[in-house]
């Protein structure tokens, strides 16, 4: 970092000072161009997934202070927004380009019905990163213009209270949210797992992180291991759990 940093102030010197700015535009091009290569960093695939996982641990702790999220309507659609705004940073970060703005976030993608999310997980995911700026590769390339070079997505299984109190309603009185069948909520998980399988094959990098909260200290299909068979779950606190997967294609060109 230290050579950088001179590096960095050395050809701003230069920049600032040189005086054929006028008198050799061609030099001059150069220099501009060798001080915008000092500047960006060009990252890895493995530095994007480190950045991933350290933004993910940031998260982890912003939710797990904030129980109530949890009872939201769509708590995945706050925790994705969370870890998209935190990647943003520390990608412009790490590049050293502080105005890259190649990271997308759909909020619709994460508020799929049941009726439409087998046909629409896979269109569509929360996070989308255009990362050819980041590789140093310039334009995208054959692919899919749609296709992102990493997706990510998290995903929420919860728990439901024995009980439900309803007021005159017919709204829940403690929460926000009509329960849903832990075996649907794994449906609907394994479906994503599914598009990202095929997503890999096309040389997309995934990220899926899978949050279970269990406010409700109930025995579901979580703990009996018929939803998320193949998690490897890290406890956060006596309710709340989190597993990760990542999906690449092991013959994948990418950097």
């Amino acid at each position: 970092m230290s050579s950088l940093v001179t590096n960095c102030v050395a050809m701003y010197y230069i920049v600032a000072n040189i005086s054929v700015r006028q008198d050799s535009p061609a030099l001059w091009a150069g220099i501009t161009g060798c001080w915008l290569f000092v500047v960006m960093t060009v990252l890895t695939l493995a530095e994007l997934r480190q950045a991933v996982t350290d933004c993910w641990g940031d998260v982890v702790v912003w939710f797990s202070a904030k129980p109530r999220v949890f009872r939201l309507p769509r708590p995945e659609q706050q925790i994705n927004f969370e870890l998209g705004c935190r990647l943003r940073e520390r990608l412009r970060r790490d590049s050293g380009q502080s105005r890259w703005d190649r990271l997308y976030f759909d909020g619709a993608a994460c508020s799929l019905s049941e009726a439409t999310h087998l046909e629409a997980v896979g269109h569509g995911v929360p996070i989308y990163v255009d990362a050819h700026q980041l590789y140093g590769m310039g334009s995208r390339d054959h692919r899919d213009s749609h296709m992102p070079d990493l997706s990510i997505a998290v995903h929420v299984l919860r728990s439901a209270h024995e009980l439900l109190d309803m007021d005159e309603d017919g709204r829940p009185r403690h929460q926000n949210f009509i329960p849903q069948s832990m075996r649907v909520q794994g449906w609907k998980l394994e479906e994503q797992v599914r598009a990202f399988e095929q997503m890999s094959e096309q040389e997309v990098a995934n990220f899926l992180f899978v949050v279970y909260s269990n406010q409700a200290q109930r025995q579901t299909a979580v703990e009996r291991r018929e939803v998320a068979s193949w998690a490897a779950w890290t406890e956060v606190d006596s309710t709340l759990w989190w597993a990760s997967r990542f999906f690449r294609h092991r013959n994948s060109s990418r950097p």
